[in-house]
C-alpha cells in the first residue's frame, strides 16, 4: 500500500541534497561531499527554521 511517501533511499538522498544545496546556495556536488552528520544537522536546522516561519506567518494572519 502506497502512503504517498517514497521509500527509495536514493531518491530521498537526492532530494535532501537538492534542498540543502538550494538553501546554502551551493552545488549539489558540494553538498554531496559533506559528511552525513553535517548534512543531517543542516537539514534539521532548515526544517526548524521553516516551521518557525510558518508559525510566524500564522500569527500574522490572526492579528489582521
Amino acid at each position: 500500500m502506497k502512503t504517498g511517501k517514497s521509500d527509495d533511499p536514493t531518491k530521498i538522498n537526492r532530494i535532501s541534497l537538492y534542498i540543502l544545496a538550494t538553501q546554502l546556495n551551493i552545488t549539489p556536488a558540494e553538498a554531496y561531499e559533506m559528511p552525513y552528520s553535517m548534512v543531517r544537522d543542516l537539514l534539521l536546522l532548515h526544517s526548524i527554521t521553516k516551521e518557525m516561519e510558518k508559525k510566524e506567518m500564522e500569527k500574522a494572519k490572526v492579528k489582521r
